[in-house]
């Protein structure tokens, strides 16, 4: 019987294992605690998984050792998440059907359809997600109605909120009365939380924190349910590893920090909430905040949000600043008061709120925003006119002045980082054959060149490596050109640019999300031109670009190109809704028509009264006085005994004449068994048999041991005989050695070659033939013995044989013996036997005699009761045929009656039928009201779509905000720079056009375009310099002049250096190529030649 379950979900194991470290420890202490609660059941609801179907060796080991811990605790069940499908491809196998089918763990269930499944006392009620018609209540399904249900579902539910504060209504999405379980247990939403008043339907929140939004000490554990009081118990399980989000604000005092994490984890990721006004978040107090964490707390990683304060007093339009336009509760408030200003009704605004909410769960915006990056160091290798260049400035923040001789490469350094970053320079735009081939150094004969940076993004370092590589003919001629770029996720800012750190190695979500960070960071080589680099021959571009184009920088800089992705998503989001048939409808005749079924319905009513106040009544009456007339009758019918009155007398007078002829039968068999006992016998010698059957089974024990003994005997003899044979056989080998030797001295008394020297036999040699053959005699002498010693060994043997001879012979004689006996025995035992079925078939006979007596008086007895019956059915024909004469009297009044009763339940069905008619045009005026209202509301959402979608087009809110907002912005930065110049730089806001006028002619504006060459420079600078300021995306720390005050006086000199230091305060890095101009720089690059005209630089 189960009573506890565990309630857990949204693991999200990853694929990557940059977590698994943390994932196995609490892994660890979770089934250390379900060990000691020790749960009937484990259930999992859903994205247990993180990658959908794509899945990687370390995290597939990870899942099956998880779910192996799990099972040997207790049964788990699992069901599906968003996380374990790819709902592009449903048809695919989901990942924890993967993960089940590999660990192959018997005590693991995976639900993957939807229905009832009944486990002892409990139904698993299974909501498959992923499929629209999943609510198992609405399923015609059996199962034990006195079992606890639990809904087991993923996805949001109507009032839940989810760990970003979101909270969920909308239509697509159930509501809580959904779930007719006696408890639910729910999974998606990250955030533990309970959704009725009983508290038995709960989010259990995810296991392991995943993000910020999620940490900061919330619960993360299961829930523990005792099913039977429908009671939760939460058990929190606790991670050495936490999000934590820290904030510093207006009153934080940079240079002397104290900063306090509440309940520090051993390894922390920290988020710097930065709760001050914009302009106190620079680089230089970001790096403060920064050295003092990484000092403090050594955390893992360490990022920063903005969420800039304003002036309270300032009215809402005010508020919006272009750091916060990415915010969500920012652009509701904008709606608001757009929408209360063109005089939206008050429900109709939070209707399109909602709408907005909608559209913004469906885009994604704050994965790029408010980004500060920076070049840390960079270098490059036979670049241009460079042949070696290492420029490591991550110290050196400020103004740079670039200086040199006309050619010496000073410019080359700008070169060198676009080429990084974009494979491009001013130079090599227009596309040509091999172009790549510009960038090598034509000086040393370099075949490659190469450059590469280090970037720091919002405290995490990127690499970027960029190499060119030429390929010659014989003649020197180029055949081919390629470059190639590499990117590296490094963890600190030293790291080399080496394999291990290539987003290569990484899977590949990692690497395309790497890869997009890197190219969201850095942007476009026409961006970064716009707002980062400026030369002499561009300088005045951004001042004579087209409009449309300009004004599209603007909004997507600050931010509000967020509405033109949300009109985009709107798009989708409207096609979506409107895929389903559109409802048509004619309201007058639709009202009409509920007119008319309104008197249907009053006419079926009055029907019903009459029918149950006239009709019934009188059919009634006459019912009863036709019961009363059958029971008249029924007191008229004399009583009969119905045996009597259904009697068949002529088929019993035939049964009568049967009875003496069978007692007949039983007295002649009586006479014959007892005929037959007389010749039986009626005893035999039961001792004498018994004794005689146990004799049988001694002698044939006996027969059976002699004749095994007999078998035992013969053995030992087939084993001598084998003995003998073996020695004639090696007498026989002697015998052939003997007849090879005698064959040897026939051959040497004839032989005329020596056999000891090999040579022809002289006289003198005669003597060593001789002792040849006597040598030959005397081994054949031995053998001859060896044969007599053979011969004599196989005397005692066959003796052996002779003697087990004859005791066989003699164990025979026992067996005949034996045999004659036990023949005598079995003929007695034969004759015995006979008696004995003779006594058995007496007794059988017997006991078959006493009982044929019985049998005789039975038939006796029903003989004579039969004869009594005929004769009480003669007695009583008269009254037999009165009583058939009421009967039919009576089967007419039933017939009648029946009549009667069937014309009353007409009237009883007229009226259900009536009832049913009125039902059914009801249900019709139901259905025409739910069709105008529904038709109402599709009306509804085609002027909410319509309003929303005017909202976020280009002509409604982000103009008014590129006017309220953005163009202030800008202006109130051109204003502080030339705040001391006699004349002043603004964007207009009636034609969009960049304007100018001094400050002694206020009202002669021009064009800042038509101006002189100095007042084109400053506002060129300076409107570059306040569109970097307003990026809310991505913000460059550096800032890039080559050559551009070549129109200024030593006066605007003076003056334009005064703006280059403001500009320096608010960025980390200011380079400036100037070899005539001192700008009293912070540092100086100075950048020479060699006599091979390599370039060479040091920076002072």
């Amino acid at each position: 019987m189960i009573k506890l379950v565990a309630h857990i979900s949204d693991i999200h194991i990853r694929k990557s294992p940059t977590r698994h470290k943390e994932y196995r420890e609490v892994f660890s202490r979770l089934e250390k605690s379900l060990r000691e609660n020790k749960p009937d059941r484990i259930v999992i609801v859903g994205d247990l998984q993180h990658d959908y179907i794509d899945m990687q060796g370390e995290q597939i080991i990870l899942a099956g050792e998880f779910l192996n811990m799990l099972a040997s605790i207790a049964k788990t069940i699992i069901v599906r998440g968003n996380h374990d499908i790819l709902k592009k491809a449903l048809k695919r196998t989901d990942s924890i059907e993967a993960i089940i089918k590999t660990i192959n763990n018997p005590n693991i269930v995976y639900y993957n359809e939807t229905g009832i499944y009944e486990d002892e006392n409990v139904n698993w009620v299974v909501w498959k997600h992923g499929e629209k018609k999943n609510n198992p209540w609405e399923l015609d399904l059996d199962y034990k109605l006195e079992n606890i249900s639990i809904d087991l579902f993923h996805d949001p539910i109507n009032g839940a909120i989810s760990s970003t504060g979101k909270e969920f209504h909308e239509r697509i999405y159930r509501d809580i009365k959904q779930f007719k379980g006696d408890i639910g247990m729910f999974g998606d939403i990250h955030k533990m939380q309970y959704l009725d008043r009983k508290k038995t339907k709960a989010y259990c929140g995810s296991l392991i924190a995943q993000d910020f939004g999620e940490g900061d000490d919330e619960f993360h554990g299961y829930l523990l349910w005792d099913i039977e009081n429908k009671k939760a118990k939460e058990i929190p399980i606790k991670n050495n590893y936490s999000f934590k989000t820290i904030g510093v604000n207006m009153f934080t005092d940079f240079d002397n920090l104290d900063i306090e994490i509440e309940n520090p984890t051993d390894y922390m990721r920290l988020r710097v909430l930065w709760k001050t006004e914009p302009e106190k978040h620079t680089i230089e107090n970001e790096r403060k905040v920064r050295d003092y964490l990484l000092k403090k707390y050594r955390p893992l990683s360490i990022s920063h949000k903005a969420n800039y304060i304003v002036d309270e007093k300032m009215e809402i339009d005010s508020e919006l600043s272009v750091e916060n336009i990415l915010d969500k509760p920012v652009q509701q408030a904008i709606f608001r008061e757009h929408l209360t200003k063109i005089g939206t009704k008050p429900e109709d605004i939070e209707e399109i709120i909602r709408l907005d909410n909608e559209i913004t769960s469906r885009i994604s915006i704050e994965e790029f925003t408010n980004i500060q990056w920076s070049i840390e160091r960079f270098w490059g290798t036979n670049f241009m006119s460079y042949e070696d260049i290492n420029i490591d400035w991550r110290d050196k923040d400020g103004l740079f002045q670039i200086t040199g001789l006309n050619t010496a490469g000073k410019t080359t350094i700008m070169k060198l980082i676009t080429y990084i970053l974009y494979n491009k320079t001013l130079e090599t735009e227009k596309r040509q054959k091999f172009g790549d081939s510009r960038f090598l150094n034509n000086k040393n004969g370099a075949n490659f060149c190469e450059g590469g940076l280090v970037l720091s993004v919002n405290g995490q370092y990127y690499g970027i490596k960029r190499r060119t590589t030429v390929k010659k003919t014989k003649d020197g001629e180029i055949k081919d050109c390629t470059t190639e770029v590499s990117y590296y996720l490094l963890p600190d800012i030293d790291s080399l640019f080496e394999d291990t750190y290539s987003i290569e190695t990484l899977d590949s979500d990692r690497k395309a999300k790497t890869e997009k960070i890197i190219q969201k960071v850095i942007g476009t080589f026409e961006n970064f031109n716009r707002v980062v680099m400026t030369t002499s021959d561009t300088l005045n571009n951004i001042l004579s670009s087209d409009e449309s184009v300009f004004i599209d920088s603007i909004l997507f800089d600050s931010g509000l190109d967020i509405f033109d992705i949300k009109l985009k998503a709107f798009k989708n989001y409207k096609k979506e809704m409107y895929s389903t048939n559109r409802i048509s409808c004619d309201r007058e005749a639709i009202k009409k028509q509920n007119e008319t079924l309104d008197n249907e319905i009053n006419e079926l009513n009055k029907l019903i009264v009459e029918t149950n106040t006239i009709l019934i009544p009188q059919v009634k009456e006459r019912i009863e006085k036709g019961e009363d007339y059958i029971s008249q009758l029924n007191r008229m019918i004399h009583k009969i005994d119905p045996e009597l009155q259904s009697l068949d007398f002529k088929a019993l007078e035939q049964e009568l004449l049967i009875y003496p002829e069978k007692i007949k039968e039983y007295e002649n068999e009586m006479v014959k068994i007892k005929s037959l006992i007389s010749h039986l016998k009626n005893s035999y010698d039961s001792e004498r048999l018994e004794f005689l059957m146990k004799k049988k089974d001694e002698n044939k024990n006996i027969h059976y041991m002699l004749n095994t003994k007999i078998k035992d005997l013969n053995n030992s003899i087939n084993l001598k005989r084998n003995n003998i044979e073996r020695i004639n056989g090696e007498i026989l080998l002697i015998k052939k050695t003997i007849t090879k030797y005698e064959n040897e001295i026939i051959q040497l008394k004839n032989s005329k070659i020596c056999p000891t020297c090999g040579q022809p036999v002289q006289k003198d040699k005669q003597s060593h033939i001789q002792q040849k053959i006597e040598s030959i005699y005397k081994e054949i002498s031995e053998l001859n013995g060896d044969i007599a010693d053979k011969e004599s060994s196989k005397i005692p043997i066959e003796t052996e044989i002779s003697n087990l001879l004859h005791e066989i012979n003699e164990l025979k004689i026992k067996i005949d013996e034996n045999n004659l006996q036990m023949e005598k025995e079995l003929k007695e035992i034969g004759m015995i036997t006979n008696d004995k079925n003779e006594v058995e078939r007496r007794d059988k006979l017997s006991l078959e005699l006493s009982t044929i007596p019985t049998k005789i008086d039975n038939i006796k007895l029903t003989y004579e009761n039969k004869k009594r019956l005929l004769r009480d059915y003669y007695d009583l024909q008269d009254k037999i045929l009165e009583n058939k004469k009421i009967d039919v009297k009576i089967e007419k009044a039933k017939e009648k009656l029946t009549t009667l009763k069937n014309e009353y339940h007409t009237y009883i069905t007229d009226i259900e039928n009536y009832k049913s008619r009125i039902a059914n045009k009801k249900q019709l005026i139901v259905s025409n009201n739910d069709l105008l209202a529904k038709f109402d509301e599709q009306e509804k959402r085609d002027y909410i779509f319509k309003v929303y979608e005017e909202c976020i087009h280009r002509d409604g809110i982000p103009t008014y905000l590129l006017k309220n907002m953005a163009i202030p912005k800008i202006n109130r930065e051109l204003a502080k720079l030339f705040e001391e110049l006699n004349f002043k730089v603004w964007f207009d806001l009636s034609d969009l056009k960049i304007k100018m006028a001094y400050n002694t002619s206020p009202n002669s504006i021009i064009n800042a375009i038509s101006g002189s060459g100095k007042e084109r420079t400053f506002a060129s600078i300076c409107l570059k310099f306040a569109l970097n300021q307003i990026n809310a995306k991505s913000k460059p720390s550096i800032f890039l002049l080559d050559e551009i005050m070549g129109k200024l006086t030593d006066d605007s000199v003076t003056e334009f250096v005064d703006i280059l230091h403001k500009i320096k305060e608010k960025t980390k890095k200011v380079l400036v190529v100037e070899h005539k101009y001192e700008i009293s720089p912070d540092h100086i690059i100075e950048v020479t030649k060699d006599d091979r005209g390599i370039s060479k630089l040091e920076i002072n």
